[in-house]
């Protein structure tokens, strides 16, 4: 294969990695923003009394495996909120505590606090869209995790961007 043939491969393969993550970051982008405008609705999201059924945490045992073939582990914690809720005579059971991701937790202390706040048999509010009211939510106006959407979809996009240059630079020295 010519040097010169190896340059445009090497930048096609690099032109399309630019590419898948350019198109992911503005996924997570456009993923957050959605959430975001959701999140914000929902404040003004009709509620109904509801009753929690459930309320646990589930906890995770997680494997890692460093480059060096050396396993670690380590536990997440995840709360697990069941409530139940009638809208217009129809019954409906949910988890959604908040909008979006259930938030996971490396710390059980802050697992077991919001798990606290929603003991078995208490009477809750539950804020439903009203095209959706089997989407109802505990929480309405928590932002949760949506913080890490915002954060990785801009990560992804700078290094897209970087990408973009390099190719720019490569291109004008051949």
């Amino acid at each position: 294969m010519s040097e010169t043939t190896a340059k445009i491969l090497s930048g096609g393969v690099l032109g399309i990695s630019t590419l898948v993550l350019i198109l992911i970051g503005i996924w997570l982008l456009k993923r957050a923003f959605n959430q975001v405008r959701l999140v914000l609705q929902s404040k003004g999201w009709p509620s109904v009394p509801g009753t929690v059924i459930s309320s646990t945490v589930i906890k995770k045992i997680n494997k890692h495996e460093n480059n060096e073939g050396r396993v670690s582990y380590y536990s997440t914690y995840q709360p697990d909120i069941e409530f139940r809720y009638e809208v217009n005579s129809t019954s409906f059971t949910s988890y959604q505590r908040v909008i979006g991701d259930a938030p996971i937790f490396s710390d059980e202390k802050k697992a077991n606090e919001i798990v606290t706040k929603y003991p078995v048999g208490k009477a809750i509010s539950v804020s439903y869209p009203p095209q959706d009211p089997q989407s109802g939510v505990l929480e309405p106006g928590n932002f949760g995790n949506l913080w890490r959407d915002v954060v990785g979809g801009i990560i992804v996009l700078g290094v897209g961007y970087y990408m973009v240059k390099l190719i720019i630079i490569f291109i004008s020295n051949t």
